[in-house]
């Protein structure tokens, strides 16, 4: 995952949940007071990286995290390829990338409501 030194990953506002229609791909937000469900999803957008695409990136990503049994699937939202991957996992996940060399990009106001 040493081409993943140059990601950097930044993680949506919102929590998730993949939609029973057609074929299980839809993803729609959760309200608030739903988002410690256990089905929810945390969502990670890639603001940089060293590939070719965002695809083939997150398609890393994805690949470095199956190797450390953390499930995750990529889909869009908002127009642009995201990761997902269940809220249990994020933690982990983030410890993973961080190890990995990705930079975090955190919401400074989530922080610091000043």
């Amino acid at each position: 995952m040493n081409s993943n030194a140059l990601s950097v990953v930044s993680r949506l506002p919102q929590h998730y949940r993949l939609s029973g229609h057609d074929d299980g791909r839809r993803l729609e937000a959760l309200p608030e007071p739903l988002q410690s469900r256990e089905d929810s999803l945390t969502g990670l957008k890639l603001l940089s990286h060293g590939h070719h695409s965002t695809y083939d990136a997150l398609c890393a990503i994805r690949s470095h995290l199956e190797g450390l049994q953390i499930d995750s699937l990529i889909l869009t939202w908002e127009g642009e390829p995201c990761l997902f991957l269940h809220s249990d996992d994020e933690s982990t996940a983030m410890c993973a990338l961080k190890t990995a060399g990705a930079a975090i990009a955190e919401n400074i106001s989530a922080r610091y409501p000043f």
